[in-house]
């Protein structure tokens, strides 16, 4: 089967490789706590994840990331 759920948290991670999107039925991508500063590009282009996880990041704007490049959808 494929990839759909990648726990990437407590890595130190600064930056994605552009390749992260071949994984194209991830669902599911948690990125937390680690270094970020910035969304990757490629995780914008990622189609199939429907949960992302960024918190615990230094993250320095994610609104303008979210306007109308990405759309997620919530779980109940």
């Amino acid at each position: 089967g494929s990839l759909t759920n990648l726990n990437l948290t407590h890595n130190s991670i600064k930056t994605l490789p552009n390749d992260i999107k071949a994984l194209n039925k991830l669902k599911t991508l948690d990125l937390s706590t680690n270094q970020l500063t910035e969304v990757p590009q490629s995780i914008l282009e990622m189609t199939s994840i429907q949960a992302l996880f960024l918190n615990e990041n230094a993250l320095k704007s994610f609104l303008k990331y979210v306007s109308n490049e990405l759309s997620l959808s919530r779980s109940n």
